[in-house]
Formats: C-alpha cells, structure tokens, sequence
C-alpha cells in the first residue's frame, strides 16, 4: 500500500491527479484543502493550509505515515503579484521543511513552470537560462532550490516538474483554450494577443498518469520538463474548436514555424520510459465533450 500526501487537490491539475490515483487500490491518499470537502474509501481530506498547519493537522500526517509527497498548490491563480509569489514562496517553504523532516517520506514531487526559463522562445532544455526578474518564475526558481538543498540533506528523492501549457477538464474558465471554446459556443468577443505563437500543449491527463510513473518508478531526482514537445499554434486551436462547435471551417493562417516556445522532453521520456501523448485534437474533442456535460 503507497501512501501519498497531496496538496493542490482542488485546483485543475490537482483535481485530475486525484481522479486518476483513486483509481488503484493501491493508493491511500490522504489531501490538504482549505475549504471542506468530502471523504470517500480512497481518499481522505484535511482541511487546513498548508502554509499554517496546526499541531492537530501535524498529528493527523505523522498518523498516516505517508511515502510520497505531492506538492501541487499555489494559491490565488492567476494572482502572480509580488505579494501573493512571495507569500506562496514562504508558504511552500515553511510546509516543505516541515514535511522533510517526516521519515516516512521517501519522495517529493513538486510542480515548477515552463515560465521559469529565461527564454521562451525555441526548444529548452532542463538545463536553460531562468528567469530571475520576474515574481512568479523567480518565486518558483527560489523554491526548488531550497527543496533541493534540504531533500539532499534528508536523503529525499526530489522531482520538480515544469509543466508546460497544460489544458483539459476543471481548467481555470480565464485560461486559453476554455476562453476560445466558451467564446465560440456564446457567440462573444474573442480577443488572441498572439494567435500565430506556437506553444506545447499537453493534456492534463497525460500529465496525471506522468506523476503516476514518477511515484512508481525509481528515477533520479532533478529537474523535468514535462510537455509534449510538439508544436501547436493558438489559431490552429480556435480553427478546430470553432469546426468541432459550428461545423464551418475557417480560413487558415500562414503559421510562422520561428515562432514557437516547446519542451525538449528526452529527460523525461528517457526516464519514465515510452511515453503516448494525446494528440492535440482528441485532447480538445474530449474537452469539448466535458464542458458540455456539465453544462447539461
């Protein structure tokens, strides 16, 4: 029986990490939350704050000795001021050096950003110049070096993932793909700042099933991009969903191939392995498929 400690669970990526560990019985899970929320034989929540945990809340970890620690909050999305970065920093430190010192946890998986990189532009590498003037790429480059240094002083395996431009069910109703589908469905004001940029789209799904490998496998720890590597423009997406919801095809843009910001992934795919991404359109169908349901 794997043991996994959670925070994040309410948020989009978090959420579909949930959905997808319950699924084997032979995780136990228990997950940090603010507000209330309810249990089920798989899964338990504690309500609190991971950057203010009392000695109750301690109590109830320690009790369950979890194995695997999943950091994914980040609260007051799509907050990235100065204050709200740097309370989430010190947060995220302060819980983390906490959760370190728990001997039964053996790994620590956290998630970075690919707006950590300097550049965003071309194909990086884990290995990229970062970006150290901004508030949220700088509170997040901050926050892996510090895990880093106490998971080695701890003998901790540690894993900091950067996503890239993850999409998929639950996703916050302000982000890209969510924006252009609503918009198209209501007939309303659709405005693309960039809609010939090519970026690396992945399914939030793929990401949950590459924590999975993370937890079972015995990788090294560092630093992963986690994307798809593939290129796909913005308007190349309002073209399918707008053919997928009003049956019309639009007209096609010429898609400037320099303008593109992807992953180099062969760190992660040589470390967890063969590795099938969802191809952007079936991701978007399904997608389609969810929002239409819940809002039945």
């Amino acid at each position: 029986m794997q043991k996994i400690l959670l925070t994040g669970g309410t948020g989009f990526i978090g959420n579909n990490v949930l959905k997808l560990l319950k699924l084997n019985p032979d995780y136990k899970i228990l997950s940090l939350s603010r507000t209330k929320q309810y249990n089920s034989k798989e899964l338990k929540w504690i309500r609190g704050d991971f950057g203010s945990l009392n000695k109750k809340t301690m109590k109830l970890i320690l009790d369950f000795k979890p194995s695997i620690l999943i950091h994914l909050g980040w609260q007051d999305i799509p907050n990235f001021s100065k204050k709200v970065c740097t309370d989430n920093l010190n947060k995220s430190k302060k819980f983390l050096n906490d959760m370190v010192k728990i001997q039964s946890i053996e790994k620590i998986i956290i998630s970075g950003s690919c707006f950590e990189y300097l550049r965003k532009s071309g194909e990086v590498k884990e290995k990229a110049e970062l970006d150290r003037k901004n508030f949220f790429p700088n509170s997040k480059i901050k926050l892996e070096e510090f895990t880093r240094k106490i998971c080695l002083s701890y003998d901790k395996t540690f894993y900091w993932l950067r996503f890239f431009y993850v999409y998929g069910p639950n996703q916050r109703s302000g982000s890209l793909i969510p924006y252009i589908a609503k918009s198209i469905i209501n007939n309303s004001e659709l405005i693309l700042n960039n809609p010939k940029m090519t970026l690396d789209f992945i399914n939030v799904i793929d990401v949950s099933k590459i924590i999975k490998l993370f937890i079972k496998k015995k990788i090294p720890s560092g630093v992963y991009n986690v994307g798809s590597g593939k290129k796909t423009s913005v308007v190349e997406i309002y073209n399918y969903l707008f053919f997928k919801i009003l049956k019309k095809k639009q007209n096609k843009y010429k898609i400037d191939k320099n303008n593109f910001f992807i992953s180099n992934n062969k760190k992660l795919t040589k470390n967890i392995g063969k590795f099938k991404f969802t191809p952007i359109k079936n991701g978007l169908t399904n997608y389609l498929l969810w929002y239409r349901n819940i809002k039945k």
